[in-house]
């Protein structure tokens, strides 16, 4: 890692954060590593704010840190790809805008810094009063400390973006999707894994390294329900997955890590949305199909969905309205649309279908829509 300098690139991604921005600054400021081996890269992404007049009041202040501002093209995979370009540091590692991290920190994950290693610290949720909450791999940090491999322990902490340290030399050969709008830490930390090997590090919680995550309301991670957001952007994350385990040079190693982010943790947002909202069952079995998705299991899928029963009258009802407006639609196209002549025939067929035999049913219909039969 010759053509870097020592030390961590701090990437932060600025977007609206004037709330917020002065506490991870001062978590900077309070750091007990040498100041000359850190530096903070933040990037202006977006409507603007009074971040940006922050940050230069905060660096005149406190001219021993190593303060940088950038602006890129709107969006939060645009601004850590153009760090990523910019950064010339041995390792990086990212925070968002809105949080903060312990006072000793950078020091304790540098310490146990290797060229293909990843280090963790523990990771907290806290609210807007100050209250802290573990998230859903706060104990997976909290009971495991030093060396691990992928696989040994849940993989969950090694698929967000930040509290980890990064070797450079690897973050800067992989990319942030622009056209994600959620799961773009999956897709590139799935990415990262599937070119490069590394070993993991966890510091022991004792030395207390936390990375403080600030539940911010409206954020990317807090949004509502929907069928955007829950169905369509979790599709397009898997499709993006498929398509780099597709290019993949070792798929027996990455296809678990593939399994578990598609058919456990993408899954269950579809899987809680139809279940909340059973009138869109229909529309949400299409939405999956048109994306023809290799590497997505459809009997784990509809043995999620046991428990829902979709033959009520009132199913049936909404079902038969959204055939109803494809037959409108397709009587003002005719046949000149093909894929809506797919569409129509592939509701056709499923509406004819037992909801016990969906499962091979749906998967029989997509081999023949993509033409392997």
């Amino acid at each position: 890692m010759s053509d870097f300098n020592q030390g961590i690139s701090i990437i932060v991604p600025t977007y609206k954060g004037e709330k917020y921005i002065l506490k991870l600054l001062d978590s900077l400021k309070n750091q007990t590593l040498d100041k000359n081996l850190f530096d903070a890269l933040f990037i202006i992404n977006g409507e603007r704010d009074n971040s940006e007049s922050i940050i230069k009041r905060f660096k005149s202040e406190n001219t021993d840190l190593n303060i940088e501002i950038m602006e890129s093209q709107k969006g939060v995979s645009n601004a850590r790809n153009l760090a990523l370009d910019t950064i010339d540091r041995e390792y990086c590692i990212f925070i968002d805008v809105d949080d903060y991290i312990s006072y000793n920190y950078l020091e304790e994950l540098y310490k146990h810094r290797k060229s293909n290693r990843i280090v963790l610290g523990n990771f907290f949720n806290v609210d807007l009063e100050g209250n802290l909450s573990k998230t859903y791999f706060s104990d997976t940090l909290l009971e495991n400390n030093g060396l691990f491999h992928l696989y040994d322990f849940d993989v969950n902490p090694l698929l967000i973006t930040t509290n980890k340290l990064v070797p450079t030399i690897y973050a800067n050969k992989v990319r942030f999707n622009p056209n994600l709008y959620n799961g773009v830490d999956l897709d590139y930390f799935f990415k990262l894994y599937s070119k490069f090997d590394f070993e993991f590090y966890i510091v022991d919680n004792e030395r207390e390294a936390i990375y403080y995550r600030v539940l911010v309301p409206g954020s990317i991670s807090r949004q509502d329900m929907s069928f955007q957001f829950n169905v369509v952007d979790r599709l397009k994350v898997m499709k993006s997955l498929d398509n780099t385990y597709r290019k993949s040079k070792d798929k027996e190693k990455i296809f678990k890590l593939l399994d578990f982010i598609v058919n456990v943790g993408q899954k269950n947002f579809i899987v809680r949305y139809i279940e909340k909202h059973p009138e869109d069952y229909f529309k949400a079995l299409y939405e999956i199909e048109s994306y023809h998705i290799e590497n997505f299991d459809y009997l784990r899928f509809f043995k999620c969905l046991d428990s829902l029963d979709v033959n009520t009258q009132d199913n049936i009802k909404d079902i038969n309205n959204y055939i109803y407006n494809l037959y409108k639609k397709e009587n003002t196209f005719k046949k000149e649309n093909q894929n809506l002549k797919k569409e129509l025939d592939f509701k056709n067929k499923l509406l004819k279908t037992r909801p016990y035999r969906l499962a091979a049913s749906l998967r029989k219909m997509a081999m023949k829509l993509r033409g392997r039969q």
